[in-house]
C-alpha cells in the first residue's frame, strides 16, 4: 500500500473518532459485527489503528530517505569498488577458491556474435590487403622478374714485335681486328718507278 493510501485511511479513522465521540456519548454496549462492544472500546481501536498507520507512513519516509542515501552512497564509492574487484581479480584469477573467500568468482569470457566474428574478420582481411600480407600458398605464387644478363665483351689482341734498331725493344701493334680500315675511293695509283743509279764520276 501507497504511503497515500495509508495516509488516508488515517484520516478516515480520525473522522469516525470524531463522530463517535460526538453522537454516541452513551457508554451502553453495543453490538458491532459478531462483538459486543462499548464506544469507548471502538474509539480505542481506531486509535491503534490510527497509531500504526502514522509509524508505517514514518517508515516509508524513512525507508525513501535511506534508499536515496544509499543509492548516492554507491554511486560514490562505485569506481573504487571496481578497481578494488579488478585488483583481487588479477591477483587470485587462478585461485576459484581464494577468489570465492571475497566473494567473487572467475569470470566467464564474454560469447561472441556472429555479428561481431564478421566485423573482426572484414577488418582483419582489409588490414592483411592494405599491408600486403600474404599466406605461405601466396607467397610461393610471387617470382621476381630479373633482367637478362649482357654477353662479355672480348678482351682485344695485341701483338708484340720488334723494331731494328731499337734496342730489342718491343713496340705493341694493334691486331687487325681492331684496326680501323682506310677508306678509298678508288683504285690505287701505280708505284713510281725508282730512280736510276748515279754515274760514276770521270
Amino acid at each position: 500500500m501507497s504511503r497515500n493510501n495509508r495516509s488516508g485511511q488515517v484520516v478516515v479513522d480520525q473522522s469516525l473518532i470524531a463522530g463517535i465521540q460526538k453522537h454516541w456519548t452513551s457508554p451502553q454496549p453495543m453490538t458491532v459485527g459478531s462483538q459486543t462492544v462499548t464506544p469507548t472500546d471502538i474509539v480505542k481501536v481506531l486509535q491503534d489503528r490510527i497509531a500504526s498507520g502514522n509509524a508505517a507512513v514514518a517508515a516509508e519516509a524513512a525507508r525513501t530517505a535511506a534508499v536515496m542515501a544509499d543509492r548516492a552512497r554507491r554511486a560514490q564509492s562505485a569506481p573504487l569498488i571496481r578497481s578494488l574487484k579488478r585488483i583481487i581479480l588479477g591477483m587470485y584469477e587462478q585461485s576459484p577458491s581464494t577468489l570465492g573467500d571475497f566473494g567473487l568468482k572467475v569470470p566467464k569470457a564474454p560469447k561472441k556474435t556472429v555479428a561481431t566474428l564478421a566485423s573482426a574478420a572484414a577488418k582483419r582481411d582489409a588490414t592483411r590487403a592494405a599491408r600486403h600480407t600474404m599466406g605461405p600458398q601466396q607467397k610461393k605464387k610471387v617470382t621476381g622478374a630479373t633482367a637478362p644478363v649482357a654477353a662479355a665483351a672480348k678482351p682485344s689482341t695485341s701483338t708484340q714485335s720488334t723494331s731494328p734498331g731499337t734496342g730489342g725493344a718491343t713496340t705493341p701493334t694493334t691486331s687487325a681486328t681492331n684496326a680501323t680500315p682506310t677508306a678509298t675511293t678508288g683504285p690505287s695509283s701505280p708505284a713510281a718507278p725508282a730512280a736510276a743509279p748515279a754515274k760514276p764520276a770521270t
